[in-house]
């Protein structure tokens, strides 16, 4: 359980722990705040290509070799990072480090499922989850404490340690729970159709991009307040870390809130509140500092609330976006997680250009990004009711026609519907009901053919 919780947490600790010594990096190495962006940028680039490769990779070698591969690749990285003597140098590493990275969350539900099995997975998945959320709260504190007290490259160096420590394990503690006889073959092909279909799906496609829009506020979040904290208002990078708990624990709420009361309200409601409840939060704090408002709380408090508003929609979108294809479930899952990872690269590197001497990039890149995640909410949505619709109108036209020929059926002699019945289409249930109902209607007409 232990390897478990390592391996789903490394990935977001490489990531948040990084992220307070932004502004130390680009202040060593000379550079503009745009350009430090890159490296949060191209890293998460790097990651969505990896999320979607690295499941049929274990699924072909098996998920022992793949996490030992994953966890050299890391070390690898951060080794790179942390010796770096440019920025061009360093950023090689990020890109290397966050490929291996990318194998934590997707290796351990992939060993969760071997062990447990479909029934039992999800608590066992649910408890090693802590793992993720300690990180994701816990990183960005000591990143921050790191970046003051040793230096940025120390940041680098901690998860060289685990790095090393999750490849120990793995070779000596942790077993091949994917047996020789269900690996796969890696052929391209059918990865590329069942992608296809999927973002060709109009209800798939509006949710999954729901999902991706929703992380992009915490991504331009994360990418906007190191900037404006340590630069424009003079705070230490460890002050960052422990605010940006407050976020991390704000999104945790709004998911077991989610878990509660999804099943009382509804997904659609859920998402609808969720996706309105960031907008109003992201409109409040560019309001905000467009009118000159600009401390600690003015910042982190609607990022507080647009957490929580997330994990309120996103679980509930997802969801929503793998009912699209049941068959594909696992491929739809991967693809959302590649769609969140190009989204957000995309979202860090454009924050990033807009970065100056005023905090309002911070709040707009936020209201755009919410803005954007109810639009594409309420599009999968109309596609929802639009593809429901033709198939309720195709079931009422069955009924009718179904009625139709009972009637038929009931007015004519005994050989001739058995030929009919013999050409049509057996009749389900309700056909039967329904022809059944016609023949007690006209008794006298059967009886009067038959005496004939």
């Amino acid at each position: 359980m232990a390897t478990l919780v390592l391996v789903i947490g490394i990935n977001p600790a490489t990531l948040h722990l990084f992220i307070p010594a932004m502004p130390a990096i680009q202040t060593a190495f000379a550079i503009e705040t745009a350009t430090v962006q890159w490296a949060l940028s191209l890293a998460l680039a790097a990651t969505a290509p990896a999320t979607l490769l690295w499941g049929p990779v274990s699924d072909a070698v098996g998920r022992r070799r793949t996490l030992m591969i994953a966890s050299l690749l890391i070390a690898a990285g951060s080794l790179a990072a942390a010796t770096a003597s440019s920025f061009g140098a360093l950023l090689i590493g990020r890109v290397v480090q966050a490929c291996g990275a990318a194998a934590g969350p997707v290796l351990a539900a992939s060993i969760v499922f071997d062990i447990h099995g479909d029934r039992r997975a999800g608590p066992a998945l649910a408890r090693i989850l802590v793992g993720m959320i300690v990180a994701t709260m816990t990183a960005p504190f000591v990143g921050g404490l790191l970046t003051d007290t040793v230096g940025w490259r120390s940041t680098f160096l901690v998860t060289l340690t685990l790095a090393t420590l999750l490849f120990v394990l793995t070779w000596r503690v942790l077993p091949e729970t994917h047996r020789p006889a269900d690996r796969t073959s890696l052929r391209p092909a059918p990865l590329w159709s069942a992608w296809y279909r999927l973002l060709r799906h109009p209800v798939y496609l509006g949710h999954a991009l729901m999902v991706a829009c929703s992380m992009a506020i915490m991504y331009a979040f994360m990418a906007a307040a190191p900037h404006v904290m340590v630069h424009l208002m003079g705070r230490s990078a460890s002050e960052f870390g422990i605010r940006l708990i407050g976020v991390g624990l704000g999104f945790l709420a709004g998911n077991l809130v989610a878990a509660r009361w999804t099943t009382r309200v509804g997904s659609t409601p859920m998402i609808l509140i969720g996706s309105t409840l960031s907008l109003a939060a992201c409109g409040g704090l560019t309001i905000a500092l467009m009118g000159g408002a600009l401390t600690p709380w003015t910042i982190f408090g609607p990022a507080i609330v647009a957490a929580f508003a997330c994990g309120l929609s996103m679980p509930n979108a997802e969801a929503v976006a793998l009912s699209a294809s049941p068959e594909a479930s696992g491929t739809a899952s991967s693809l959302t997680s590649g769609l969140v990872l190009l989204i957000a690269a995309l979202t860090s590197q454009a924050v990033g250009w807009t970065l100056n001497e005023s905090p309002r990039p911070l709040g707009i890149a936020m209201t755009i990004a919410a803005a954007l995640a109810l639009a594409a909410f309420v599009g999968g949505t109309i596609a929802s009711a639009q593809q429901t619709q033709p198939d309720q109108q195709r079931e009422r036209g069955n009924a009718d026609q179904d009625t139709v020929e009972a009637i038929h059926q009931a007015a004519m002699p005994g050989q001739e519907a058995a030929e009919v019945l013999h050409v049509r289409r057996p009749l389900e249930g309700r056909r039967q009901q329904v022809a059944g109902d016609a023949r007690h209607a006209h008794p006298e007409g059967r009886d009067s053919r038959h005496r004939e």
